[in-house]
């Protein structure tokens, strides 16, 4: 190793400061080599400098195998410390989280050397811990840690061996083996050794060179000549992704209670920010229409409301949020409504109006209660009484899957009775003109009369007052097809069309409902009357599957924008608790960064290092994330069902969610990565571990 005109400047707060100053010396290829010094001398400069931990200035130059130390890359000191040196520390600086045989197999793996268990086997033979090898670190006493620290140095048979002050936290027992044991390995290698032991240094050193304000004041052996350097390539370390991960993840193990707490944090808080998004994105109307293609429902039912502003209750919040806070009130559907509904659907419409049940008790010849009682058992089913008025023609009748015997209505004096209500006749006879008719089949009952009662409809929509009934010819019975599930929704279900008496379009000016077909275009009905307002007035759904909707669209409205305020604050809490957790640990490990990069770790090995295990950590978050993301979104759904009494799921899972999570927990991971390594990158090795050890230092006394 030749040295020329070597120079290093700090630059301190306080100002600068010449630790090294012009220095010059060429080394032998073995023998030991003691450089003495006091205090701020400038000798551990210099062996930092000469094993590529620092770097120096001033256009000073180093060569070794060829190559010059101070002018390569940084990249090249990271293989020329993996190929060419070991390293024995004052402080050990050996990885607590390993034990003793991978604190020493380490040095190989970063050569690349996967079978390296001889290997190690020799070198804790050679420093006397045969049989140690699963010992952890912090079981080893002062002396053993440093011949671990020795074996370490040795097991790769570098080129040369660097220690700092080796015995200078050994029992002077202790020390003399130490000692020993470096002068022994210095028969085949350069042994390197920064001491102020002046005793030792002449007992064991083959050449002690003494500085004082960083130049050479003494040298035993001060004539030398300049060895011819042969050209050496220097081995890019290498580190198997299995001992990365097993080094970081030590990281993260140091404080378990902290990593658990902060990942549950982190979790809960990418939870509720998807959350918040399925919310912000959630599309009501897919769902809706999915449950009423799902729902096989055969009819939907538009009713008309307009608006009426009470301003009884203070809705001030509600309005804060966008949500609709007006009242709104069932109005009369007319002629020109079903105009615009079937202009905008292209299908039949049937105009319905509802009244209390009429009963046509006194129009039977047998008593409504024998015909009950004897045919309860039979399948045929029955309509004693009606729910209200329908209008249809035959093309609505086709639509609907409806067929007729005889003709519907034409005229006012004209009606058409259903399918049930004449079972009713058939079973209980129709008295006409005081006499009982038996009615046997449809045509038997088509030119009779029956009496029908007929409302009037109030400004509201509501049926008002009963006009005077009149006796109606009966031209037609239409078969609706209605079986036995279908007749119980008859109770239930007033705007259901086959339970109705037909009527002539010139009956009523004024309807209460529409009923329509659904059909697979379906969906344009649905986005027409979903979406119209006009003058204060609006077309509304009315069917079980509909009922809730327009709640859970106004209660959707407040938590929407509730949700985007949270999901915000979510987003900037989970963001920032990983990002703060994940840098906050590795930068704890910065003496240990430090270890590894003078041991020939380059930047892209370290970063591989914390990198892989951060990736996990992330993995975790995110799946568990997902995971609760999905419940709370399953738990706001029901909230919102439960108090819209909503008939279909209101929210779902948005599948960009996924996505979404997944890049988020990404960027956090992958920036706390660059966060925690923008300074690592930037630093010398020598000021990393210089760093981290007054890190753990202070970190004791906090703990002391």
């Amino acid at each position: 190793m030749r040295i020329s005109n070597l120079s290093k400047t700090y630059r301190l707060k306080s100002g600068e400061v010449r630790a090294l100053n012009d220095v010059n010396m060429e080394l032998p290829e073995n023998g030991t080599v003691f450089i003495l010094g006091k205090s701020g001398s400038g000798k551990t400069t210099l062996l930092n400098l000469l094993s590529g931990l620092d770097s120096a200035d001033e256009g000073s130059v180093i060569e070794v195998g060829g190559k010059n130390i101070v002018t390569c890359s940084r990249a090249e000191r990271d293989g020329y410390r993996n190929s060419h040196c070991g390293f024995v520390f004052q402080e050990y600086n050996l990885i607590p989280e390993l034990d003793v045989k991978e604190n020493v197999g380490l040095s190989l793996e970063l050569q690349g050397n996967k079978d390296n268990k001889s290997a190690v086997e020799n070198a804790l033979k050679l420093v006397e811990l045969e049989g140690y090898g699963n010992r952890k670190i912090t079981e080893l006493s002062g002396g053993q840690k440093q011949r671990v620290a020795i074996a370490r140095a040795i097991v790769k048979d570098p080129k040369i061996v660097f220690a700092d002050e080796p015995t200078g936290a050994l029992d002077s027992d202790t020390g003399e083996m130490v000692m020993k044991l470096l002068k022994n390995i210095s028969k085949d290698r350069l042994v390197i050794i920064v001491s102020h032991d002046k005793e030792f240094a002449e007992k064991y050193g083959d050449r002690i060179i003494e500085l004082s304000d960083g130049k050479v004041v003494s040298d035993s052996d001060g004539e030398h000549t300049e060895s011819e350097q042969q050209q050496k390539d220097f081995k890019k370390p290498k580190l198997p992704l299995k001992t990365a991960f097993r080094i970081g993840s030590s990281t993260f193990r140091l404080h378990p209670i902290r990593c658990l707490i902060s990942v549950l944090l982190s979790v809960i808080a990418f939870a509720f920010f998807g959350a918040s998004f399925n919310m912000v994105t959630a599309d009501m109307r897919s769902n809706y229409l999915k449950a009423v293609r799902d729902s096989e429902m055969q009819y939907a039912v538009i009713a008309k409301e307009e608006v009426k502003q009470s301003g009884l209750v203070d809705n001030s919040l509600d309005r804060f949020f966008g949500a609709d806070t007006r009242d709104w009130y069932t109005m009369p559907l007319t002629k020109s409504d079903a105009e615009i509904l079937q202009r905008i659907y292209g299908h039949s419409i049937c105009k319905i109006f509802n009244v209390r049940a009429f009963e046509f008790n006194n129009l039977f010849g047998m008593p409504y209660k024998q015909i009950y009682e004897e045919t309860v058992d039979l399948k045929d089913y029955y309509a004693p009484s009606t729910s209200g008025f329908c209008n249809i023609d035959e093309a609505a009748c086709e639509e609907f899957g409806f067929s007729v015997i005889g003709r519907l209505p034409q005229n006012k004096s004209e009606v058409a009775i259903n399918d049930n209500m004449l079972n009713s006749f058939i079973w209980g006879g129709l008295i006409d003109d005081g006499a009982v008719v038996n009615i046997k089949c449809a045509e038997d009952i088509i030119g009779k009369k029956i009496y029908v009662e007929q409302p009037t409809v109030n400004e509201n929509g509501n049926f008002g007052a009963i006009i005077a009934g009149k006796f109606k010819t009966v031209v037609g019975v239409v078969n609706t097809g209605c079986d036995k599930r279908c007749y119980e929704m008859h109770a239930e279900i007033e705007y259901h069309p086959h339970d109705k008496i037909y009527i002539s379009d010139d009956l009523n000016d004024a309807y209460g409902l529409f009923t329509v077909p659904i059909t697979n275009n379906f969906e344009a009905l649905a986005d027409f009357v979903l979406d119209n307002e006009e003058n204060n007035t609006r077309y509304v759904f009315l069917y079980a599957t509909s009922l809730g909707y327009y709640g859970a669209a106004a209660n959707l409205v407040i938590y929407k924008s509730l949700f985007l305020y949270l999901g915000i604050i979510f987003f900037v809490i989970s963001f920032a608790l990983l990002i703060r957790f994940i840098v906050v640990s590795i930068r704890s490990q910065m003496k240990q960064i430090g270890i590894l990069s003078a041991m020939g770790a380059d930047y892209k090995n370290i970063f591989a290092i914390y990198g892989c295990c951060v990736g996990v950590i992330c993995l975790v978050v995110y799946i568990i994330a997902m995971m609760l993301c999905a419940v709370v979104t399953l738990i706001i759904n029901g909230v919102v069902m439960r108090e819209s009494y909503a008939g279909f799921s209101v929210l779902s899972f948005n599948p960009f969610t996924v996505l979404l999570l997944l890049a988020t927990v990404a960027v956090a991971g992958i920036g706390s990565l660059i966060i925690a390594f923008v300074n690592v990158k930037k630093a010398t090795t020598i000021s990393l571990i210089n760093r981290g050890q007054l890190n753990e230092n202070i970190q004791l006394k906090q703990d002391l």
